[in-house]
């Protein structure tokens, strides 16, 4: 089975990206929709092999979410979801989604987070492709009542995968203060460099839903929805070595219309780091972000934005090995 970084990009060639913000600075948030439904159309209609994979996912979320029924309605509902967040990241880099959109689910964490920051504490948050992770930016950047504003936010990804797509959002990234990390290139040096960051009360972010792409890294697999995905070891690593506050975050959209409310879901992890082996908090943050995940997948289905097989992605061939796979089979589903 292909890892889904082999995958063809879904995000076009550079010209193409670079011209979907010119349109979207001339029309805006509130009237792109004019724009977004014919063109979620034609990539809907030439895009078979994303349609399957969507079909399979609502086939799979039905069985548990009776609300779901499977229809080509619903991959059509699906892609155009998946529209609306390309525009919402751009919406949240130029600061036109306000930190008044977002619901605050969990006050509590989310005050504790505010204090760290203001005190200039650094934290990892553990985000997914569930929902639009640019959003934590209007918390990060925005003028607001709790008094933070302008943290560094810097997201560690794998700048191999869909190069195109990648390099258009670090040109424009750069511009509204993110930071993009190569995790391809983290080691010695970078963890240094993280603690730095930390300790100036910058935000770190990785995604916990996705393996690299470079197949020497370890991955363990996770019951998800009734069959095993495998999740990154070392995005839960880092901030295990580091010492470092740890979050879960999810930004999910209330509604699919523009200028939406959002619901904003940060979570303390309930796993205990005192008394225990590395390896055994690890695993143990794992099956806890496995179990959130499934949860929220289940509650936004809409907003799942890995247009590709997850399930048989873990499927380990005896040729074709990802990584030092470990398998564990006694917390989701």
């Amino acid at each position: 089975m292909k890892h889904w970084s082999t995958i063809q990009e879904t995000g076009g060639n550079g010209f193409a990206l670079r011209l979907f913000l010119f349109i979207y600075n001339i029309l805006h948030i509130k009237h792109i929709a004019l724009l977004l439904k014919p063109v979620t159309f034609f990539y809907y209609c030439f895009s078979p092999a994303k349609r399957a994979v969507s079909a399979a996912f609502f086939q799979r979320i039905a069985q548990y979410n009776p609300a779901v029924v499977p229809s080509a309605q619903m991959v059509y509902r699906h892609f155009y979801s998946f529209s609306l967040s390309l525009v919402e990241r751009i919406a949240a880099w130029k600061q036109e989604i306000r930190v008044e959109d977002l619901i605050i689910k969990n006050r509590d964490v989310y005050e504790e987070i505010i204090t760290n920051l203001k005190e200039k504490k650094g934290c990892f948050f553990i985000c997914s492709h569930l929902g639009n992770i640019d959003l934590l930016r209007a918390l990060a950047i925005q003028d607001n009542k709790d008094g933070v504003h302008n943290t560094t936010v810097n997201i560690i990804i794998d700048t191999a995968m869909s190069p195109r797509f990648n390099a258009f959002m670090r040109s424009i990234q750069e511009k509204f203060g993110i930071n993009v990390i190569n995790s391809r290139t983290v080691g010695i040096e970078t963890a240094l460099l993280l603690q730095e960051k930390l300790d100036s009360g910058e935000i770190i972010v990785l995604a916990g839903d996705r393996t690299p792409s470079e197949h020497t890294q370890r991955a363990v697999l996770l019951p998800f929805l009734g069959g095993d995905i495998a999740l990154p070891y070392g995005a839960f690593l880092l901030p295990v070595i580091l010492k470092a506050p740890l979050y879960y975050f999810f930004a999910l959209r209330e509604n699919d219309t523009f200028v939406s409310k959002y619901d904003f879901f940060l979570y303390e992890p309930v796993v205990s780091r005192e008394k225990k082996k590395k390896d055994e908090i690890i695993r143990a943050l794992m099956h806890e972000y496995a179990r959130l995940l499934e949860e929220k997948a289940l509650a936004y289905p809409l907003q799942w934005y890995n247009f590709f097989d997850i399930w048989a992605a873990a499927k380990v061939d005896d040729d074709e090995p990802i990584g030092e796979k470990n398998h564990e089979k006694d917390c989701v589903r």
